[in-house]
């Protein structure tokens, strides 16, 4: 929706647009693409638990989710700080695969 130009911006990128402009339209849309690729990468780690690389990648997205609690609580934005307890539970989630004994 922030891609089409919907006046959702107030709860992304800051919080300092109504509409985004057309760089952050992009970087949303790149957004989709890294997001699908934790997404793989979370399937690849339930799916092939023995290998080393996708348990890496899983700590990598836990602790940028986690990370993102506290920019989204520090944001000027009073919508995006919504997203903060999204990040939590997601954080949470990746941790918890993350540390998933293997088969």
């Amino acid at each position: 929706m922030l891609i089409l130009g919907l006046p959702l911006g107030r709860a992304s990128w800051g919080g300092h647009y109504e509409v985004l402009p057309i760089g952050l339209r992009i970087a949303s849309a790149a957004s989709i693409v890294i997001y699908a690729v934790m997404f793989w990468i979370a399937r690849r780690r339930i799916t092939d638990p023995k290998s080393k690389g996708f348990r890496i990648g899983v700590w990598v997205i836990a602790v940028y989710f986690f990370l993102n609690i506290f920019s989204n609580l520090l944001s000027a934005g009073n919508w995006e700080r919504i997203w903060a307890p999204i990040c939590l539970v997601l954080s949470w989630a990746f941790y918890s695969l993350a540390r998933r004994r293997q088969a």
